[in-house]
């Protein structure tokens, strides 16, 4: 490929950013605006793609996808055609992919981070069911993360349909280990076939592996027909998580869980107002400052919460990332985009350059997050180790020495204080923010 091509106002680079069966992706950026980088999908004109452009191309697809406006959806900004490739313009994602994401985290996510990136893509799956759309390739691979926020991507098989519930039977396509048991077997399905998809994805998220596995399409059906669903014993999961991942994997498409009652579901709709007004309650009516510490600090264990600092380092609850997608304006660049300076003038060379390092510095600030998060959370589980540590030898309910108990209060209190202070030398910058973080 040339170094740049211009296509209907958009710059194609030749920074390859991904390969598939049926082309390469390339990043690229808006000439107009070289701050609204790109990922530039180049499908060759062959004949054994043409059916896959098709797929992925038709007017009345992209009519409708363009319209899906979510920050949980890789927005489609463009497509066009030339002679020899066609060209699909998507929102640019600097975070890889969830499958290589669970690759980097030795096969699964932790329970808070997969919880987070399944409420993520249930919210993208709000945008996608209002406009009546199937997506039909639900998988890892096909969830791309930006900036700590997943994004489904791949509607190449996505389908328009007239009724999300009715049935109907479509071409067998897809990944077979994510296939809901309708498509396997060839008949008749509607929407909830998603559903089915992404409870896999959901359950692989959590334990590494899907629930189950074959070396052909209808040896996974005879296996999820004869094989109950099972949850192994490690890592614990909470049941509220194994039970909502068991109604999305009912066999039968009509007793399993629809988009409704999943989008309302308690592990979905979990209200940061509820949460806090419970907090207040905790601090309110324990007075006890012992019994209080345990309380607040297994009420951020059982939610899934995390301690935030905020700029005038009074600590506050920060809560998960807000599912108001009304409130999105899809046409507002993100902070990456939005710092870069006027790169009008410049050569393309240096246009790439100066992108690069704006993303670079985006990828550190994410993972410096994600560093202080864990911190944050380490010192939270030492806290309520500590607590129930006290607590226990205080009612005789701990068989040590008093020279022992003293001993281990010591250390759990020197290990937290040892973690605070790293936290408080990061934010007031005593410490290299890119010390250790890798």
């Amino acid at each position: 490929m040339a170094e740049h091509k211009l296509i209907d106002g958009y710059v194609v680079t030749n920074k390859l950013l991904g390969t598939g069966a049926f082309g390469s992706v390339f990043r690229g950026y808006k000439e107009s605006d070289p701050k609204l980088i790109v990922a530039v999908k180049m499908l060759p004109m062959t004949e054994g793609t043409n059916k896959k452009i098709s797929q992925e191309t038709s007017g009345e697809k992209l009519k409708i996808l363009s319209k899906i406006r979510s920050q949980y959806i890789v927005q489609l900004f463009h497509a066009a055609r030339t002679q020899k490739n066609y060209y699909i313009f998507l929102e640019y994602c600097n975070g890889g992919d969830l499958k290589d994401m669970m690759k980097s985290k030795g096969g699964y996510l932790s329970e808070q981070d997969a919880v987070t990136y399944f409420k993520q893509i249930i919210y993208g799956f709000k945008a996608i069911y209002q406009e009546n759309v199937i997506h039909r390739d639900i998988k890892p691979a096909n969830i791309l993360l930006h900036n700590g926020i997943a994004k489904i991507s791949d509607f190449g098989f996505a389908r328009v349909v007239e009724d999300m519930e009715g049935q109907e039977k479509f071409t067998l396509l897809g990944t077979p280990l994510y296939m809901s048991p309708q498509i396997l077997e060839q008949g008749k399905f509607n929407s909830k076939c998603d559903i089915w998809s992404v409870g896999i994805m959901f359950y692989e998220m959590l334990y590494g592996h899907p629930p189950w596995t074959a070396t052909s399409q209808l040896a996974l059906l005879d296996q999820i027909k004869k094989k109950p669903l099972t949850f192994p014993n490690q890592p614990k999961r909470q049941q509220i998580i194994k039970d909502l991942i068991s109604k999305m994997l009912v066999i039968d498409e009509e007793q399993r869980i629809n988009w409704y009652d999943l989008f309302e579901n308690e592990l979905i709709k979990c209200n940061s107002q509820e949460l806090k007004n419970k907090l207040n309650l905790i601090i309110d009516s324990v007075q006890d400052t012992l019994e209080q510490s345990v309380q607040l600090n297994r009420f951020y264990v059982d939610n899934n919460l995390i301690l935030a600092q905020g700029k005038n380092q009074e600590t506050q609850v920060l809560f998960e990332v807000k599912n108001d997608d009304d409130s999105m304006n899809i046409e507002q660049k993100d902070n990456s985009q939005q710092n870069l300076d006027d790169l009008k003038g410049l050569t393309y060379n240096d246009i790439i350059e100066a992108q690069t390092k704006k993303l670079q510095e985006q990828i550190t600030i994410n993972k410096i997050d994600a560093h202080l998060s864990l911190m944050r959370n380490i010192g939270i589980f030492v806290n309520l180790t500590t607590n129930n540590v006290f607590q226990l030898f205080k009612d005789q309910q701990l068989n040590i020495s008093t020279h022992l108990f003293y001993r281990i209060m010591f250390n759990l209190q020197k290990s937290q204080m040892i973690i605070f202070d790293d936290l408080i030398n990061i934010m007031a910058s005593k410490t290299p923010i890119g010390n250790g973080i890798h």
